[in-house]
This record gives C-alpha cells, structure tokens and sequence, in this order.
C-alpha cells in the first residue's frame, strides 16, 4: 500500500503550470524536493502556511522562499492558517487532515481526499484566492533564510499558543 507522502509526491510531480498550496505546517523534504522540482521546472508556485509553523524548527518555508517560491502567512498571534490543501493546475484537490510534516508521514492517523470535480476545484481555489488577498502584507522574505545562517533547521522560540 502506498503512503500518503508518495501519493502526494506523483500528484505535485504531474503540476504542469500551477501549484497553489494552503497548508498549516511543512516540514517534510520529500514533499519539499517535489515542490522545488515543479518551480525549477517553471511551474508557479505558491504557498499560504501558518505565521507560527514558519519559525518550527524543521520548518521547509525560509528555504522554499530563498529559492524564489512567492509564500504569504497569517498574522494572528490568537488563531492559525489551519488549512491543508492543494489546488493543482485548476484539474486537482486534494485535501485532508494531513500536514506536510515527518510526524504526520510516519506516526499520524491521517487522510488525503483527491477530486478533480469542477465544483470542488474552484470553491479551493477562490478560498485560495480569498486567503491570498487577505495576507498580501505578510510575505515571506528570502533573506531571512540567510539570516539563519542558510541552514535548513532552525532553532526558534517556541510558538505562543
């Protein structure tokens, strides 16, 4: 049977134009390698994740941005960018309970939904969209990766929850 990372990997392999991807944390190299595979092959990239999961140790998001991914957060200190899903070339959702992190691919109960229902694809998208719109202000800059010494693990000050 396979595993939820390897689904999720041929799905962003296939991107031919657009990746948009609204998920609360992403720590997991697999899924990160398949990302920078689809932007170094021209795909568009972008990512909406949780202002608090930027700054886990772990977190793949500094290093996506250095390499020129376009990545916005949420500003609340009070609540989270909780989503989990991916909007692949307007033909593709898949969503779920799963987190693009290690944890979630090894140890989790977790679950991927996959539709390419026209209806579905574009109520993703416009919350894409809407949520895009929303967080203009909060761009993850690429120099902060370098601030951090250009390492991809990162020691941080525990999230306030």
């Amino acid at each position: 049977m396979r595993n939820n990372v390897d689904i999720l990997v041929d799905y962003i392999l296939s991107a031919k134009h657009k990746l948009r991807i609204c998920m609360f944390t992403f720590t997991n190299r697999k899924i990160s390698k398949a990302v920078m595979n689809r932007f170094n092959a021209g795909v568009q990239v972008q990512i909406i994740t949780d202002d608090e999961c930027v700054k886990q140790k772990g977190s793949d998001i500094e290093y996506l941005a250095s390499k020129g991914i376009e990545i916005r957060t949420d500003n609340s200190v009070e609540y989270h960018m909780h989503d989990k899903f991916v909007v692949i070339d307007n033909d593709i959702v898949m969503t779920g309970s799963f987190n693009w992190t290690s944890q979630a691919a090894k140890n989790n109960q977790e679950n991927i939904l996959i539709t390419d229902r026209p209806y579905y694809i574009f109520e993703y998208k416009e919350e894409f969209k809407r949520l895009w719109a929303e967080f203009a202000e909060n761009e993850v800059e690429a120099q902060a990766f370098f601030e951090h010494g250009g390492k991809r693990k990162f020691v941080r000050k525990k999230a306030v929850w």
